[in-house]
């Protein structure tokens, strides 16, 4: 295998590839990238077998040939490089080592055989989808998933093409679900719970984009955009019903603006932090005291305005789960939708694509 590339592509290839490079492991060889040369292209792959991800770039290809290479190490001998490179890298596979030339400096790194690596599955047949409204929705609606090991289906996100497409998550203790505003590609009209891991790297690769390749095959979901294609491994499980979780009717509704509610949990969480997360909202005579204390570290306050629909109320919550929601979106108001204090709170953005979070009440 021998091919040139431009030495900026290269390193772009190998750090996308990476990403989905095991970190633990009992096979070597998923500590590697699969470098694929061929045509006028070398693909660089990169996998821990739940999530993949692939690079195309052009080069010139002087014979074909594949191998696989650590990528970390093959990732920091190439960021090493001059920014100012004139000249192409040159790869070329010696016996069982990779070297790599650029200007005066040589590399060698030692290989792993390709036929070891994991197969890459075809992705023919993927229809066109917009990505960055996708990513939009995957974002606003995955807020509520959870990042702490346990249930693999709480650390996932639902999307949801059938009927109404919609994005959901949930952790148990909140409930986030955002609507999808643009039509489910033909094939795809069915749900899909995808793990939270993937979803970051979907976010990354959608945002910004006009239209993408979106695709399933067997048990994994395809995105694909300008060279680069991603694969991940759908979650094994039974998504909850999340609809019996939303408030069917309330008794009180408030409605704030949001930057003045932000700021004010912001300047509770010194406090906050040291008594469980917990936040108090006192509703009453169309303003809301947001408090939090400390037997250990005092009590902070702080008053804003809101639009108070129904009789005063005081309920606390999570403050972490505030800042996810109030950060999620870019509106000026939002509203609470409220029964009693130990009944869950429907909080929406009032925009275009209002965002629902659930959120239940902490007791004090």
């Amino acid at each position: 295998m021998i091919f040139e590339i431009d030495a900026g592509e290269l390193k772009n290839a190998v750090a996308i590839a990476s990403k989905a490079v095991a970190t633990k492991t009992a096979r070597p060889v998923l500590l590697n990238v699969l470098i694929d040369a061929n045509g006028d292209k070398v693909k660089i792959v990169g996998t821990d077998q739940e999530v993949m991800q692939i690079v195309e770039v052009a080069a010139d290809v002087q014979k074909c040939g594949k191998i696989t290479a650590p990528a970390k190490l093959l990732l920091e001998l190439i960021s090493g490089l001059p920014s100012d490179l004139l000249f192409p890298v040159r790869v070329e596979l010696i016996n069982d080592e990779l070297q790599l030339t650029a200007g005066k400096s040589v590399f060698s790194v030692r290989t792993l055989d390709a036929d070891d690596y994991p197969p890459i599955p075809d992705v023919d047949g993927l229809v066109e989808i917009k990505g960055s409204e996708l990513a939009h929705a995957i974002k606003r609606g995955g807020i509520a998933a959870s990042t702490e090991d346990g249930n693999p289906v709480q650390k996932s996100v639902l999307v949801d093409f059938s009927e109404v497409p919609i994005v959901v998550s949930t952790d148990s203790k909140r409930l986030a679900a955002n609507k999808i505003t643009i039509d489910a590609p033909e094939g795809m009209k069915e749900p899909f719970i995808v793990p939270i891991r993937a979803v970051k790297e979907v976010i990354a690769m959608l945002t910004g984009a006009d239209m993408v390749k979106i695709g399933k095959f067997k048990e994994q979901l395809v995105f694909q955009r300008e060279g680069v294609t991603f694969i991940t491994r759908m979650v094994d499980g039974v998504f909850p019903k999340w609809e019996r979780v939303m408030p069917k009717e309330h008794a009180i509704e408030a409605v704030f603006f949001r930057k003045e509610f932000a700021q004010a949990v912001k300047s509770l969480m010194p406090i906050a932090r040291n008594n469980s997360n917990m936040v108090n909202l006192d509703f009453a005579n169309n303003s809301i005291k947001l408090w939090s204390k400390s037997n250990d570290n005092g009590k902070a306050e702080s008053t804003i305005d809101c639009k108070l629909t129904g009789e005063p109320i005081n309920i606390a919550f999570n403050a972490s789960f505030l800042t996810d929601f109030l950060g999620a979106v870019n509106c000026d108001e939002c509203s609470v939708k409220m029964t009693t204090p130990s009944y869950p709170a429907l909080f929406e953005s009032i925009d275009d694509e209002p965002l629902q979070a659930v959120l239940m009440p902490l007791s004090y």
